[in-house]
C-alpha cells in the first residue's frame, strides 16, 4: 500500500512539530476530516508497527506525536510503505545499479525497506527469476553480500527494461510534438541511473538530429536518451560493454569509421570529452536505431542481415505461416512486402543489441484486433527458430500492424460473388463499382436477374463463393448477403462479415485437402476441468505438469516458461492466455488446456480463465509446424468471433476440447 501524499504530509508535520497535535488541528491544515485523519493514522501507525520503525502515540487530552526508532524513515520514496511489487522494484534498481567496489547485503536491504530478512530472501528469489531472462544470476556469498553475475550487456538490457516497465505503468506521453523526457520519466531516470547530466545528453541528441535534419519519434528519442545515460553511468562506475562475443553483423556496425569521428567530436563539443572507445561503439548502435541515421547508418547492419540465406529461409517461411495462419497473402513485389521485411531485419537487429522499444498501440491493437494479435504469436516460434531472440508482447504489436495493413490492402482470399439485381444495369453496375473499391478482394463473376439466377442453381451451374442480393434472402443458396441498392454502410459491414466467413471457409477446405497427418496437438490427458488456481503460476505448472507427464517436455519446461511469462504477457483477450516455454526442453510438440473455475489475474491484470500451454519444437518435428499453424488459425476464430468462442467455452468433455484444438471440427468453428 503506497503512502498518499496526504499521508507524506501528516508525517512530515507531526516530525517537525516540537508538540502533540490534535486530530482536529491535522484536519484543517490538510482542509480534510478529522475521521479522515484519524483513517491515515491508523494506516501509518500499522506500517511503522510491522517494520518496527515506531509508532504513533496518542494521549487524550494531549494530541499525537510520532515516536521513530529509526529515522530514516522519514527519507524513505515511495517504497516505504509500498506493497511487494514496489519493493521488488526497489531491490532491483539496488541490484542493478551498484556498481564494482560497492557492498550491498540482505541486511542493507532489510533496513531501507523496513521488512524482515527473511521477506528479502524470499522476494530475491523472485528477482532472480526475472534476471534469468536476461542470463543474469544474483550470488549471495557471505561476507561479501549481494552481486549480480552475467555481462554488462546483459545488466544494462535489464536495465532498460526495468525503466520502461514502470514508465509502462504510470502511462507515457507519445503525443508530444517535440521529444522530449516526461516529467515521470525524469523522476524514473533519476531513481536509477542517479546524477544523470540530462541537459548535456539533450543536447548532444538536438545537435545530431539538426545536423542530419532528423527528428525522431518520442518513443526513439526515450530509448536513445537512456541508453546514452545508462553507458556514461556505467562506464565512470568501470563497466563498460564488450562486443568480442556477439555477432558479425554488429561488429560490423560498431567498426563503421562513416560516422565515429562525428560521434567523437559532438561529445567533445556538448559534454566535454569523449567516452570510451567500446562506449562510443556502443552509443553509435543505438544512435543508428533512434533513426538519426537513418538512411546511411542502418544499411551497415541491414545488409549483413538482408542478404543472409538464414533470413531470406526465415522470410519465406514467416510469409508461409502469414498465410497459413491468417489467409493474408503479401505479393513479394511491392512496397508492403519490402517495408515488412525491412522491419523484420530491423526487429532481429533490435533484439539482438538489446534495445527496448515501448509500441504505445500496444493495448489499443490487442483491445481491437484480438484475433490478429493472438495468431501472430505463432510468429515467435520463427524468431526462436532461426534466431534464438525471445520475442515480447511490444514486437508482436508492430508485427500484427503491418499484417492488419497488409489485411485492408489485400484482404483475405479472392471471393468469388454474383450480384443478383432486379433494379437495371445502371443499380447493378454502381454496386461493383463500390464493391472493387471497398472490397478489392472480391471478384464479381455475374450480375444476374432473379429469374437467371434460379435457372442456374437449378441446373447445377452457378459456383460462386457468395451472393450478394438486392431484393431480399434467396431460397437457393445460404451464403447470401442481402443488402440495399445503394449499398449503405451496414451493408458494407454485412458483407465484410461474410466474407471473412467464406474465406475462412475456403481456408479450411484447403487445409482439409493439403492435410496428410492427423493432429495429436492435444490428447485428453493434456485437458484439465474445474481446478481453482491460486495465481497464473498454479495454473502454468499444472498444464506443464501435464505434459511432462505423457512425455512431451522435460524437467526445465515449466521454469522456462515462468521465466518468459515474468518478462512478457502472453495473455490475449476474452479469458484466454498462451504462455509457451523454450522449445530445448520440448520432446515433441503439444498444447496442455487448463480450463479454471475461476479466473485468475494474468501479467498485466487481465482475468484469464483458459490456458493454453504451448510446447512447440518445430526443429525434431518439421510437420509440427503445420499443426501449429492450425491451432493459430483455430485460435484467431475465438479472438475474432463470438459464437465460436461461446461454443468452446461451453464444452464439457476432454475428448471435445481436443477434437476442437485439433481441428477435427474445423467446418463447425465459423
Amino acid at each position: 500500500m503506497n503512502k498518499s501524499k496526504r499521508q507524506k504530509l501528516i508525517i512530515k508535520i507531526l516530525a517537525d512539530s516540537d508538540t502533540a497535535l490534535t486530530c482536529r488541528k491535522l484536519a484543517k491544515l490538510l482542509d480534510t476530516s478529522e475521521n479522515t485523519i484519524r483513517n491515515d493514522l491508523d494506516d501509518i501507525e500499522g506500517k511503522l508497527r510491522e517494520s518496527g520503525a515506531g509508532a504513533v502515540e496518542r494521549k487524550p487530552g494531549v494530541g499525537i506525536r510520532l515516536v521513530l526508532v529509526n529515522q530514516a524513515f522519514l527519507q524513505m520514496d515511495t517504497q516505504e510503505l509500498g506493497g511487494q511489487d514496489d519493493r521488488k522494484y526497489y531491490m532491483l534498481r539496488r541490484i542493478l545499479c551498484t556498481g564494482p567496489g560497492h557492498v550491498l547485503t540482505e541486511t542493507r536491504l532489510s533496513e531501507e525497506l523496513f521488512v524482515s530478512r527473511s521477506s528479502i530472501s524470499r522476494e530475491l528469489d523472485a528477482i532472480g527469476q526475472w534476471l534469468g531472462n536476461y542470463n543474469l544470476q544474483i550470488e549471495k556469498r557471505r561476507n561479501h553480500g549481494i552481486s549480480l553475475k552475467g555481462k554488462e550487456f546483459d545488466k544494462r538490457r535489464a536495465i532498460a527494461e526495468l525503466f520502461f516497465t514502470k514508465e509502462a505503468d504510470a502511462g507515457s506521453d507519445y503525443a508530444r510534438q517535440v521529444p522530449d523526457l516526461s516529467g515521470y520519466q525524469k523522476e524514473m531516470l533519476g531513481t536509477i541511473i542517479p546524477d544523470t547530466d540530462t541537459a548535456s545528453i539533450k543536447s548532444f541528441i538536438r545537435a545530431l538530429e539538426k545536423r542530419h535534419d532528423s527528428i525522431q519519434t518520442h518513443r526513439d528519442y526515450v530509448t536513445l536518451f537512456l541508453h546514452i545515460a545508462l553507458s556514461l553511468y556505467r562506464s565512470k562506475n568501470g563497466c563498460t560493454v564488450d562486443f568480442s562475443e556477439t555477432d558479425d553483423f554488429i561488429l560490423k556496425a560498431a567498426s563503421a569509421d562513416v560516422y565515429r569521428e562525428e560521434i567523437d567530436r559532438c561529445f567533445q563539443d556538448k559534454m566535454g570529452y569523449a567516452p570510451k572507445e567500446s562506449e562510443r561503439d556502443y552509443i553509435f548502435l543505438y544512435v543508428i536505431f533512434s533513426g538519426i541515421f537513418r538512411n546511411a547508418g542502418m544499411d551497415y547492419m541491414r545488409s549483413s542481415i538482408l542478404e543472409s540465406a538464414r533470413f531470406g529461409s526465415f522470410v519465406h517461411e514467416f510469409l508461409e505461416m502469414v498465410s497459413s495462419v491468417l489467409g493474408i497473402n503479401i505479393p513479394q513485389d511491392g512496397h508492403l512486402y519490402e517495408n515488412l521485411k525491412y522491419h523484420l531485419s530491423d526487429m532481429i537487429c533490435r533484439m539482438k543489441i538489446g534495445m527496448t522499444i515501448r509500441n504505445p498501440l500496444l493495448h489499443e491493437i490487442k483491445d481491437k484486433y484480438p484475433s490478429v494479435f493472438g495468431a501472430s504469436w505463432a510468429f515467435s516460434i520463427l524468431f526462436e527458430k532461426y534466431f534464438g531472440l525471445m520475442v515480447n508482447d511490444n514486437e508482436i504489436a508492430f508485427i500484427a500492424t503491418y499484417l492488419l495493413t497488409a489485411r485492408e490492402q489485400l484482404n483475405y482470399y479472392t471471393v468469388t460473388a454474383c450480384i443478383v439485381c432486379n433494379y437495371g444495369v445502371s443499380v447493378a453496375q454502381l454496386i461493383c463499382e463500390k464493391l472493387k473499391y471497398r472490397f478489392p478482394n472480391i471478384h464479381v463473376t455475374d450480375v444476374l436477374a432473379y429469374e437467371k439466377f434460379r435457372q442456374l442453381c437449378q441446373g447445377g451451374d452457378g459456383n460462386w463463393d457468395m451472393v450478394i442480393s438486392t431484393i431480399g434472402p434467396l431460397e437457393e443458396r445460404q451464403t447470401v448477403v442481402c443488402v440495399s441498392p445503394i449499398l449503405t454502410e451496414e451493408d458494407e459491414k454485412s458483407i465484410e462479415k461474410l466474407v471473412k466467413t467464406v474465406s475462412r471457409k475456403l481456408h479450411q477446405r484447403k487445409e482439409a485437402v493439403d492435410s496428410r497427418t492427423k493432429r495429436r496437438l492435444c490428447v485428453p490427458g493434456l485437458v484439465a476441468f474445474g481446478y481453482s488456481a491460486a495465481d497464473k503460476m498454479e495454473a502454468i505448472r499444472l498444464g506443464s505438469d501435464m505434459l511432462k507427464k505423457l512425455g512431451y517436455v522435460t524437467d526445465g519446461f515449466v521454469d522456462s516458461v515462468i521465466k518468459r511469462e515474468m518478462a512478457v504477457s502472453t495473455e490475449v483477450g476474452f479469458g484466454f492466455a498462451i504462455p509457451h516455454g523454450s522449445p530445448k526442453f520440448v520432446r515433441h510438440s503439444g498444447i496442455a488446456v487448463v480450463r479454471l473455475d475461476k479466473t485468475v489475474l494474468w501479467h498485466s491484470g487481465e482475468a484469464v480463465d483458459t490456458i493454453f500451454l504451448i510446447a512447440a519444437c518445430t526443429d525434431k518435428r518439421p510437420q509440427d509446424m503445420d499443426e501449429l499453424k492450425g491451432f493459430y488459425k483455430i485460435l484467431a476464430v475465438l479472438l475474432d468471433e463470438e459464437g465460436p468462442r461461446k461454443r468452446f467455452k461451453s464444452l464439457n468433455k476432454a475428448q471435445d476440447i481436443c477434437n476442437y484444438i485439433n481441428g477435427k471440427n474445423a467446418a463447425g468453428q465459423s
